[in-house]
């Protein structure tokens, strides 16, 4: 089966594997802790409030573009396979934090964080207003869980290996370390993902898209909440993917791919 993730996702039932078409747009779609954005301002310093930088450039992703996946295994960004999925998982799920382009951690959906060395406690306040992609907002627990999980999993058990406890709080994640750790905020670009919604083969995030399907199969829509604003572009009529004589599908909800 072909299998892609543009706005609008086309299934074709004549090929047994996935197969990758093509990107369009000035887009950077890597794996968690490396999709790229201009440079901005570093944070002021390790400890005290850490504040991303007044003056960003706009995100601006593309009007159409398509990306493999497997439908038969989970998007879970903690728990999915390396490669294509986390690939489509970069458009669903946002850390706590974001790598710029000099490693350096930037707050995402942390707004701030403070450090208590006598108690090896990072206490991370998460930014307000942030929304899931079906509507409910972002909460400590959520990302409280999903770094749990995450502190058992395989792909991220050993950068949280001096983590002791994760807990929640009123707005605030509370990680206790066994041992100093500074290089803590650049380790949790690790997606946080709805609790509850973690057993789904497409669990909620609060990504620029998020994943849905119709009677024409799965798409990528847009997600209308999301905090940073609108996250793609309404003009223009795009092409054909090449060699698929099939349109993109750019409109939230997502055209039917036909």
């Amino acid at each position: 089966m072909k299998h892609s993730l543009p706005e609008g996702l086309c299934h074709d039932q004549d090929q047994a594997h996935p197969k990758i078409l093509c990107l369009l747009g000035a887009v950077t779609l890597l794996l968690s802790g490396c999709w790229t954005e201009a440079p901005v301002e570093s944070a002021n310093g390790l400890l005290g409030d850490q504040e991303p930088a007044d003056q960003q450039e706009e995100v601006i992703l593309p009007a159409a573009f398509t990306l493999p996946y497997d439908p038969d295994q989970t998007l879970d960004p903690v728990t999915c396979a390396d490669g294509m999925q986390q690939v489509a998982g970069s458009l669903i799920y946002e850390g706590l934090f974001r790598l710029d382009r000099q490693l350096e951690p930037q707050p995402w959906l942390c707004q701030s964080y403070t450090y208590d060395a006598a108690s090896l406690t990072y206490t991370f306040t998460l930014r307000s207003g942030v929304t899931f992609s079906d509507g409910s907002p972002l909460t400590a627990a959520d990302a409280a869980a999903t770094l749990r999980r995450a502190k058992s999993s395989q792909r991220y058990s050993a950068r949280l290996a001096h983590v002791a406890a994760v807990s929640a709080g009123d707005g605030v994640v509370i990680v206790t370390l066994s041992r100093p750790d500074s290089s803590l905020p650049a380790l949790l670009d690790i997606p946080i993902v709805k609790s509850g919604t973690e057993e789904s083969l497409t669990p909620v995030g609060t990504g620029p898209y998020y994943f849905t399907t119709d009677e024409a199969g799965a798409c990528l829509a847009s997600h209308s909440g999301w905090w940073r604003g609108e996250p793609a572009p309404r003009s223009g009529s795009p092409s054909p993917p090449p060699g698929t004589g099939r349109p993109y599908c750019t409109s939230s909800p997502p055209t039917r791919c036909s």
